[in-house]
């Protein structure tokens, strides 16, 4: 059992495909070897059932905005540029822009892009642009996200992966300054099931290749919950296999 004390600096090695975790703390390390454990809650009672995936009232992209009171003009404004996409989940990054996850009738994606405001604010007059997709096999529908205080963008679990119900654990953080997704260090409290997440730094990769090693440094937050927990490293939205630590 390693001790992790809130608010200290630690260190974090992973060997790609996530195959060990090492927390090297003062005076203690420990290695959990073993690849990424299956994740989701049980869907035999979807067996031979297609989920309907296109919510009610999820609007297309139209030509026209739409009159909401007869007689009156309608204080929608249609967009120039309409999306190259099933537009989905939206997130206010920021810098001003919105981020928009591309979620088309056959369920989830890895597809990110980003609207940007013209020269004078005007998002009506916006232009779209692609983001990097999220890490492979990440592609899920109804997932958590927001925006962190330091502006970077977090996507955690979803329903469905690829339209396959999953209820997957996965989950990956996205820096519009260096424009790529990096690992992250997901706490979890065995006994009241809180969830913590660490900010990492100084990482050397956030590559996933089979026998491709790297490291990132992470600061347990004040806010972490004490006692008993099980912390695992997500890279590329895999996460490591789980270390057991003692939070104090």
């Amino acid at each position: 059992m390693i001790e992790l004390i809130r608010r200290s600096l630690v260190g974090v090695s992973v060997i790609a495909p996530i195959a060990a975790l090492a927390a090297l703390v003062p005076g203690n390390a420990a290695v959990a070897a073993g690849g990424h454990p299956s994740v989701g809650r049980p869907v035999h009672w979807f067996a031979g059932v297609r989920p309907k995936l296109d919510p009610m009232g999820r609007a297309k992209p139209v030509a026209a905005a739409p009159d909401l009171t007869p007689g009156q003009a309608s204080p929608w404004k249609a967009l120039k540029n309409s999306p190259p996409f099933d537009p989905g989940t939206m997130l206010l990054a920021s810098d001003g822009t919105v981020l928009v996850h591309a979620e088309p009738p056959a369920g989830g994606t890895s597809k990110w892009f980003k609207l940007t405001p013209d020269s004078k604010g005007s998002y009506v007059n916006g232009t779209w642009s692609q983001l990097p997709s999220m890490p492979g096999g990440y592609n899920p529908l109804y997932f958590a996200s927001a925006i962190l205080p330091d502006g970077r963008m977090i996507v955690e679990g979803g329903e469905y992966l690829g339209g396959i119900p999953t209820w997957t654990n996965k989950g990956a953080i996205y820096n519009p300054v260096t424009n790529t997704n990096f690992p992250l260090v997901r706490i979890t409290n065995n006994k009241s099931g809180v969830v913590t997440y660490a900010r990492t730094s100084n990482w050397t990769s956030v590559s996933i290749a089979p026998g491709a090693s790297s490291s990132t440094q992470f600061t347990v937050p004040s806010t972490t919950p004490a006692g008993r927990s099980t912390l695992v490293v997500v890279a590329n939205g895999i996460a490591s296999s789980p270390v057991p630590v003692t939070i104090r």
